[in-house]
């Protein structure tokens, strides 16, 4: 794994990840929707390729079992679900870059999350018109920096360690490692396609 962590230092330091959703019931109360990896889960994850088990209940089919079960009405399901139905790439390599680097700096300097997005989307170049609306919609139900970040389909590596540095308190940290990583990382691929286009 890239950063230094081995899939085995992960297995053993990794307890359980847990995906967690607030929504809206029929009745107007918030309910808790979620997913949980144990650690059995994430053993079968690095030993099967990345994929996981068939018992393991996503949070999408949580979702779509409380809205069948009429816990959560169709409208509801539709709004979260809503994203995963769009093209993947949300943002360009450079404005995850951009992004990294801004939310940093603004996190830095006392504001709240939902404060830098609402700042960030003034800025962004995003390649759908409205992630910007459905990131404050997110936030608005209790998404993480974390969540955003998978959202915008920024890299698994710094997900995941961006998930961590929120548990234990170091997210500016992390941010600011996480887009070092990147910007190595897109320095590498320029390289690799001029080293292709010379050939």
């Amino acid at each position: 794994m890239e950063m230094g962590i081995s899939p085995q230092e992960a297995q053993q330091s990794i307890a359980l990840i847990s995906n967690q959703r607030l929504v809206t019931n029929q009745h107007g109360s918030r309910e808790l929707a979620y997913e949980t990896m144990y650690q059995s889960d994430i053993q079968y994850f690095f030993k099967h390729n990345h994929t996981m088990p068939k018992h393991f209940m996503k949070l999408s089919k949580v979702l779509t079992q409380m809205s069948e079960e009429g816990v959560i009405c169709e409208e509801v399901l539709k709004n979260i679900l809503n994203f995963s139905l769009l093209p993947n790439k949300k943002l360009s390599a450079k404005e995850q870059l951009t992004l990294l680097y801004r939310l940093n700096i603004l996190l830095n300097h006392g504001f709240t999350l939902i404060e830098c997005f609402t700042f960030l989307n003034m800025h962004i170049q995003y390649k759908q018109k409205d992630t910007s609306k459905e990131i404050i919609q997110l936030l608005n139900q209790g998404a993480t920096c974390y969540s955003i970040l998978n959202y915008l389909k920024f890299p698994q590596t710094i997900i995941v360690q961006i998930y961590f540095s929120e548990k234990y308190g170091v997210l500016t940290e992390n941010l600011n490692d996480g887009f070092h990583f990147l910007k190595r990382k897109i320095k590498k691929n320029k390289s690799l396609l001029k080293q292709f286009s010379t050939h």
